[in-house]
């Protein structure tokens, strides 16, 4: 990086030593790096004028406030990346940067590959937080411009007559509309949101209808027209028509299940009490069978031949296998069924009812051939929405109940006295008139000439204009019309034509003229013109601006449904690019993990090799210690890494783990005893490590030295919680030391190392001499 290209980081580093090298690392990555070394310095480079893009901050700074103190001051005024350095590992240090937006942790000495990875991953997962940041401004902004049609939105759910509702994949309620809350027992949907179906009024059923929402979601396919029972908050039954479909993500995942249900209670009981009680006769319109609990057809009336043609069979013959089956479990369970069959083009639903004592069953068919293909109209529009993709493949019919629309057009023509019709684009008729006039539809739509000037007269009307209604005298006989456009998104599906009113301006002699023109009956035609509502030119205008404003609104209704579906989608997304950074940086750290312990092992391969070419025994053996050495620290950071936690570690199975490597290494192992006697207790990392370091080093000695010029010996190593007081012992029963042994002054390196590691957990070493040797490290517990 170079130029304006080239990012600066703001190193934050108390020891100069530490931070001259970890700056001259950055500046080798080619960062721009500045150098401060205590936390209010940090705040001052971090919040003025000179460019930072980074902050690598260590967390104990010395004297002055800490590293996360420093953090949190500079998060206060800016927004930017902070990477915490540390050379600790313990839990409480961890814990000091809990609850602060950060980066990365890094621990010093790690190596370049990994100080310079943990900050190309900041830098990444900061531009996700920009990005998703401006994303998550931009849909709140999109949201509140859109919370203005909400109610509308709402008002058009409601008015649909059926229930509908959705849950997400963990199956809780998203949303309903009202009828479908008021089932439940609740006075409004947003009472619904948050809760399962054991909290509704059908808890009865809620496992039942749960076990159906998960077949959806696992199947990723429809559950359609199922008939069930649900029980209502008074305590009764009713009987529901349900559809449920998965709804998916724009990538095709299932993130929930929509549902719409019919409350078909009455229409049930009558069809059940019609079919139960009607006679086997010939000449009933519907299929009446009575099949045998072997299979065997017992009877079938003349409607049933399509069942049977099906089936393959006739009377006195078997059904097939499957259906057979369907008798038996209906048998089994004392109850009926319904199932459903096609025959040929026709679909036909078959209500199974068991008759015990008669070992028979009555087989009452239905033809739901016209069911079925306005359930796929309702599915489709259904799938529409939930799918969303380009508002090219939205229709007007995908988008609006055409029941519904027909009674707001046939109410809003009542209200305002003038005909309506709703139509395509291109003309084509999408519901049926409203209020049209005789003189239109039988006299001038009758004639040649006439019908060809109302089409030219729709066509005017009907075009695209979002500025406002078309207002203006109708091109066949001359009463007023006019149009309004329906759309989504800036694409037109549809037009709202009205119109047929007349006012001063059109008189007998002009309307005579016309109807000669175009070849019609001069005394019809002016009998038919006197009954055409009559009013001003002004009332006729406001009401084609209150149709204006109508159709807009249903336009923005259907567009908002679009794009609430799309903005959770997008939404979606933007979290799985998160999800993505992060599993990049477990992935990273196990890598780390790895590799650090890959390199401690190589380290102890080198000096064992080195230590093998010696000729030197002193430099063999100085080697071979400092193998044990870093092996000691690789046994700790191999637990530590395997452990839930970072503050404590087992000590029993460290030491025990410890002691075992260190005594294989030597040679003269056959000839010495080892007892160990280590309890169960915890204790600090960081203690730990040192106690693993001292250890090393009184068993090393032990085996070097104790025994010199004995042919065997045995060493016992203990450790145990006193009080508040924990206490390792190395005790051998070797050949001692002298009696003015001084621990601090000795020449040799290990026992020195002992002595300052003493010192830096703030214990004691006392040494007991007799029948050989007794080091004792006493240090505070926890």
């Amino acid at each position: 990086m170079t130029g304006s290209e080239q990012r600066s980081i703001l190193l934050v580093e108390d020891e100069a030593i530490i931070a001259l090298t970890e700056a001259t690392a950055l500046r080798r990555f080619g960062y721009a790096v500045r150098v401060v070394h205590s936390g209010n310095d940090a705040i001052r480079a971090a919040l003025g004028s000179e460019r930072v893009d980074l902050v690598l901050m260590d967390i104990d700074l010395g004297k002055g406030i800490s590293g996360p103190e420093a953090a949190v001051r500079i998060l206060e005024t800016k927004s930017v990346p902070i990477v915490f350095l540390t050379s600790h590992q313990e839990e409480e240090t961890v814990a000091k940067v809990r609850g602060i937006t950060r980066y990365g942790y890094v621990i010093k000495d790690s190596g370049d590959f990994v100080l310079r990875s943990s900050i190309e991953m900041a830098f990444e997962l900061f531009s996700a937080h920009e990005r998703l940041t401006a994303e998550l401004g931009e849909r709140n902004r999109v949201q509140t411009e859109l919370s203005a049609t909400q109610r509308i939105t709402d008002d058009i759910i409601n008015a649909i007559p059926a229930r509908v509702f959705w849950k997400s994949r963990d199956l809780i309620y998203l949303g309903c509309n009202t009828l479908f809350a008021r089932d439940a027992g609740f006075t409004s949907p947003a009472e619904i949101i948050g809760k399962d179906d054991h909290a509704m009024g059908w808890r009865d059923q809620a496992e039942q209808y749960r076990a159906d929402d998960r077949h959806v979601i696992e199947s990723r396919q429809p559950k359609l027209l199922i008939e069930e029972p649900q029980t209502t908050p008074d305590g009764g039954t009713i009987t529901l028509l349900t559809s449920k479909i998965p709804l998916r993500r724009a990538d095709g995942e299932v993130i929930g299940i929509l549902g719409i249900y019919l409350d078909i209670t009455a229409r049930k009981r009558t069809e059940e009490e019609v079919d139960i009680l009607s006679h086997l006769t010939d000449d009933h319109p519907d299929p009446v069978m009575r099949i045998g609990n072997d299979g065997m057809v017992l009877y079938a009336n003349r409607a049933s031949q399509p069942v049977l043609a099906t089936w393959g069979c006739g009377r006195g013959e078997r059904i097939p296998f499957e259906w057979q089956e369907v008798i038996t479990a209906a048998f089994q369970r004392r109850a009926s069924t319904r199932r459903e069959l096609r025959c040929q083009e026709r679909q036909y639903s078959l209500l199974v009812i068991p008759v015990r004592e008669c070992s028979w069953v009555s087989i009452y068919g239905r033809d739901i051939t016209e069911n079925k293909r306005s359930k796929a109209v309702i599915e489709r529009r259904i799938l529409t929405l939930t799918r969303p993709g380009e508002d090219g493949d939205v229709t007007f019919a995908d988008l609006f109940d055409p029941d519904e629309i027909q009674r707001i057009q046939d109410e809003f023509s009542d209200a305002t006295g003038v005909a309506s019709i709703i139509t395509h684009v291109d003309g084509t008729p999408l519901t049926a008139p409203s209020n049209f006039t005789a003189l239109c539809s039988d006299i001038i739509r009758k004639t040649e000439r006439g019908c060809l000037n109302c089409f030219r007269s729709d066509a005017a009307i009907g075009r695209y204009h979002p500025a406002g209604p078309v207002v203006q005298q109708c091109l066949s006989g001359g009463l007023w019309d006019a149009g309004a456009s329906i759309t989504v998104g800036h694409r037109h599906i549809a037009n709202w034509l009205i119109g047929q009113v007349r006012d001063e301006t059109q008189s007998d002699e002009n309307m005579r003229s016309y109807a000669r023109e175009i070849g019609a009956d001069e005394e019809r035609f002016i009998e038919a013109f006197h009954q055409v509502p009559a009013m001003s030119r002004a009332q006729f205008e406001r009401i084609a601006t209150m149709l204006f404003s109508l159709a807009g609104q249903l336009s923005r209704a259907a567009y908002q449904n679009i794009q609430q579906a799309r903005s959770l989608t997008e939404q979606e997304k933007a979290q799985d690019r998160i999800t993505h950074l992060l599993r990049e940086k477990e992935l990273l750290l196990k890598e780390v993990h790895h590799r650090i312990k890959n390199n401690m092992s190589t380290v102890m391969s080198l000096l064992s090799l080195q230590a093998q070419s010696m000729d030197d025994p002193a430099l063999a053996g100085a080697l071979g210690d400092a193998r044990r050495r870093i092996q000691s620290m690789m046994l700790l950071y191999e637990k530590l890494y395997r452990s839930d936690g970072f503050r404590d570690l087992p000590v029993s199975a460290y030491l025990q783990a410890l002691i075992k490597e260190i005594f294989a290494g030597f040679p003269n192992k056959d000839r010495v005893t080892l007892e160990t006697d280590i309890q169960e207790f915890a204790m600090e990392t960081k203690q730990l490590s040192a106690v693993g370091l001292i250890v090393n080093e009184l068993l090393s000695n032990a085996m070097k030295y104790a025994f010199a010029g004995r042919g065997r010996g045995v060493i016992h190593i203990s450790a145990a919680v006193q009080g508040t007081r924990t206490r390792f012992v190395v005790r051998d029963d070797g050949v001692g030391i002298p009696v003015d042994f001084d621990l601090q002054s000795s020449p040799g390196f290990g026992l020195r190392l002992v002595d300052m590691l003493t010192q830096q957990i703030e214990g004691t070493l006392m040494i007991e001499r007799g029948a050989g040797t007794a080091f004792i490290l006493e240090c505070n517990a926890g």
